[in-house]
Formats: structure tokens, sequence, C-alpha cells
């Protein structure tokens, strides 16, 4: 399993596998109500932000094992999430 997730080093590279999938439902709410918390290969945690579907963490863990073929372990926190990506991209502009 390590092998299988060493190209995701980052949480960068997970958003461009969920791209590459063309999987945009997923796509739009990783980008949008997911503050991530912690991230290591196999890892997510996040804080979703108040309007998150309340199924995106198992949804996303469902969707990277049939991705990648390996087990992700997915959690919501209750604090401590940097902001989204479309947050971040918001702010920037």
């Amino acid at each position: 399993p390590e092998a299988a997730l060493a190209r995701f080093g980052s949480f960068e590279d997970v958003v461009a596998l969920i791209r590459a999938n063309r999987d945009v439902k997923l796509l739009i709410e990783v980008e949008t109500c997911l503050r991530l918390a912690r991230y290591a290969p196999g890892r997510i945690e996040f804080e979703p932000v108040p309007e998150a579907p309340a199924d995106l963490a198992a949804r996303l863990g469902q969707r990277l094992q049939a991705f990648t073929g390996v087990r992700w372990g997915v959690s919501v926190v209750g604090s401590g999430g940097a902001p989204t990506i479309a947050e971040t991209r918001d702010a920037a502009q």
C-alpha cells in the first residue's frame, strides 16, 4: 500500500487525481467544502464548511480507494482546518 500511496505526497496530488478521474461533483465539493486540517498519504483529516454534504468524508474515502486500490482514512475534525481551495483562490484574486 505504501508504494501505491507514494505518488500522493501532498493534498494537491489528491486533488489532481480527482480532477484526472473527472469526478466533477467530488472535485467541486473538495475545493469548496473541505478545510484541510492534516494530510498524510492515505490519511485526510478535514474540517467541513457548514454547508458541506454530511457524507463528504465517506464518499471521498470511497472514491480515493476506487481510484488507487488502497484504503484511505478520511475523518472530520471540529476545528483547525485551513481555508478551502476556493477560499484561498478567491483571496488571491
